[in-house]
């Protein structure tokens, strides 16, 4: 028979079904939450930030126009390469909204917190 007693995980597989279990159950959760807002959001009528799909396409998010310079030369590269790309960024002073052509899409994002949810 089997005797629990003498049962043994070494710490290397107990922490992988640990990290396991509670990525499976988080990821239950999160998948629920989405379906509720998206049932919430179909029944309630709202425009949701939800709404836009940036499905198969590059997209850049900045917090904030003190991070332009690191943006600013991979921008300009992809703009003189003509590769479409989104911009977005949760500043509305940035410099990055001025990006004005037809290969880019720009959009603030409102504040961080609002940022998050977008």
């Amino acid at each position: 028979m089997f005797d629990l007693k003498l049962a043994y995980i070494d710490p290397g597989t107990g922490s992988l079904l640990i990290s396991a279990l509670v990525g499976g159950i988080l990821t239950f959760l999160f998948t629920l939450k989405g379906i509720f807002y998206k049932v919430l959001s179909t029944f309630s009528g709202k425009a949701s930030y939800l709404d836009y799909d940036f499905t198969n396409k590059l997209v850049f998010f900045n917090e904030g126009q003190r991070y332009w310079h690191v943006f600013e030369p991979v921008l300009t590269e992809l703009i003189k390469n003509n590769q479409t790309f989104v911009y977005l960024t949760s500043d509305k002073n940035d410099i990055g909204l001025k990006l004005d052509n037809e290969f880019t899409e720009t959009y603030y994002c409102g504040s961080l917190n609002q940022s998050i949810i977008f």
